[in-house]
């Protein structure tokens, strides 16, 4: 089984700040994250991540600079590490099309980052967020 890569860019239009309908190419700052699984052994994976931004370079010479994106890191892959297992499940169960159609597993991950991306994108003083009930 060969490896499998990953790359994602995030374009940043002020840093810590989230805009919806601005493109990654659109933005001068950006994070950067690439994902390689490695096969390990039988039904064990190796994951590497590296995660970059293109500005503030100053920064990585901070005290705790490390420390903090560890944790950043951390927190990033744990939130889609129930969907990588999810899939993980029904590629086993299936050994069909594991992207085809989500499950109520999946729906909870994809409505969690919809809510969040609501909420940060709301203004201060009003903000009215889209609830819904999973099926």
């Amino acid at each position: 089984v060969e490896p499998c890569f990953v790359i994602s860019t995030i374009g940043l239009a002020a840093p810590g700040e989230i805009r919806r309908g601005v493109k990654a190419e659109d933005c001068d700052k950006h994070l950067r994250q690439v994902h390689a699984c490695v096969p390990a052994s039988e039904g064990k994976t190796r994951l590497l991540y590296l995660m970059h931004l293109d500005f503030w370079p100053w920064m990585k010479n901070l005290p705790l600079m490390e420390e903090l994106w560890l944790s950043q890191a951390n927190q990033v892959l744990g939130e889609d590490l129930r969907l990588v297992l999810g899939q993980q499940e029904r590629m086993l169960k299936s050994q069909g099309d594991v992207w085809g159609a989500p499950v109520a597993y999946d729906k909870v991950g994809v409505r969690y980052r919809r809510w969040r991306n609501q909420l940060a994108s709301c203004d201060e003083t009003k903000c009215e967020v889209e609830t819904t009930e999973l099926d």
